[in-house]
């Protein structure tokens, strides 16, 4: 059921209750952020995802969209968020609580389903929202759009590192889980016998014995078609125990042939429960290889502020990827840029014509001299990335799904601005 608004929970002034805004200070960071948020305008945008007459009243929208950001700016998780709520005072502030709590809000799985319903679309808001306030405090300019840098990185999904016997092993696991849940009996489960042999597989693979160890794959890969194909003809017949076991027996032998090499590499898979997960390789001597998906940032020129984020899925040429990422710019800004745009070189080959947006790289000739400087300037970019990856939850994504690899990076880009306003606010109001 619909929460009630902001505005519409305040009540009469409790003389026992401490009150906020005499606890906070307002020179605080949170507090100074707080104040030029919409709040209003973003729980007006997010109330019509919620039932109007069904269920008990749900928890404040402001109260989850404030923990929302202050988990990725904090660089906390669901459940230190919820815990954190409650003994900080500036963060209840920040949040809409007119008294301090000192109580749970609500749960961390709370946060999850939030997160589920208001999707990509709403992250978009609030990253316009940010957006809003930093061209509302001047930090940076509407001509700035005319000077943008666009680059992309790979976004890590918590996934461990992807081995073809290990991924038997897992398929094993969840296909005995299945039976064991349907009361179905097979002949034989292999349950021993496949942990005996990816014991021993490791084992001599530690040994550099691999055609020994690879005996034990073969062996594994045998055992476990057998199980599949037991299963097919016990369940066979019945349309509603097909359908339910009709993923987990697809991923059981794609990763039977994946295991036997018998598998191209664009239709390998290198997670059971997140098949969307790709390899990109890195080229680096410390990581080869990442498995995530891509994501492109916008920054402006001089004030590294975020103004477009896209999140690509498979694995795109940097090149094929500018378009997006300079859509996302008029989607979050209402203003498509159509100045300069600097990119390293790996976006040669680019599809945008010169009349719509001047593409330079360093690798150009016969530039004007602030394009040069455009150029020259392109690596702080590098920085922004560092610093989202390092400080704001995006070195490692958590969410689950292809929506979880938008929502990540798109909260991610979202705290960045937070802290960057809250810097400036912070200066202003000591100097003031």
């Amino acid at each position: 059921m619909r929460p009630k608004l902001s505005r519409e929970s305040e009540r009469q002034r409790d003389l026992f209750l401490r009150d906020l805004s005499k606890m906070v200070p307002k020179s605080h960071p949170l507090r100074l952020l707080s104040d030029r948020i919409n709040w209003d305008e973003l729980e007006g945008k997010f109330l019509p995802l919620y039932s109007p007459n069904n269920g008990r009243p749900g928890i404040s929208i402001r109260t989850l969209i404030g923990l929302q950001l202050l988990k990725y700016i904090e660089n906390e998780s669901d459940e230190k968020a919820v815990k954190r709520l409650s003994e900080n005072a500036p963060w209840q502030y920040f949040c809409g609580k007119r008294y301090y709590e000192c109580k749970k809000c609500c749960d961390a799985t709370t946060l999850v389903k939030f997160r589920q319903k208001i999707g990509e679309e709403g992250l978009n808001i609030l990253l316009a929202e940010t957006v809003r306030i930093g061209k509302s405090e001047k930090i940076f300019k509407s001509k700035d759009l005319d000077k943008i840098h666009v680059d992309t990185t790979v976004q890590e999904k918590n996934i461990t590192y992807p081995h073809d016997v290990k991924h038997l092993v897992k398929v094993h696991g969840k296909l005995l889980k299945a039976l064991l849940k349907k009361k179905i009996s097979v002949k034989q489960t292999y349950r021993f016998i496949m942990k005996k042999h990816y014991r021993w597989y490791f084992k001599w693979s530690k040994c550099n014995r691999y055609k020994v160890a690879n005996g034990y794959k073969r062996k594994m890969c045998t055992n476990l078609g057998r199980l599949v194909r037991d299963v097919k003809r016990r369940i066979s017949g019945d349309d509603v125990l097909e359908a339910y076991f009709s993923e987990i027996l697809r991923l059981c032998e794609h990763f039977i042939l994946q295991a036997r090499s018998k598998c191209e590499n664009s239709e390998k898979l290198y997670s059971p429960h997140e098949q969307h997960v790709q390899c990109i390789a890195k080229g680096k001597v410390n990581k080869k290889y990442e498995y995530g998906n891509k994501v492109s940032f916008v920054t402006t020129d001089r004030t590294n502020f975020i103004v477009g984020c896209a999140s690509h899925q498979g694995r795109p040429h940097d090149s094929k990827t500018l378009r997006s990422a300079v859509q996302s710019v008029e989607r979050i800004t209402g203003i498509l840029p159509s100045g300069c745009c600097a990119v390293d070189l790996g976006y040669r080959g680019h599809e945008i014509r010169r009349k719509e947006l001047f593409v330079i790289h360093p690798r150009l000739t016969k530039l004007k001299p602030f394009q040069r400087k455009l150029v020259r300037r392109r690596s702080k970019s590098e920085s922004v990335i560092s610093f989202v990856k390092r400080r704001c939850r995006m070195g490692v994504n958590y969410l689950k799904g292809i929506v979880g690899d938008s929502v990540n990076a798109l909260s991610a880009a979202c705290a960045y601005n937070a802290k960057l306003i809250m810097r400036v606010l912070e200066a202003r109001a000591v100097q003031s």
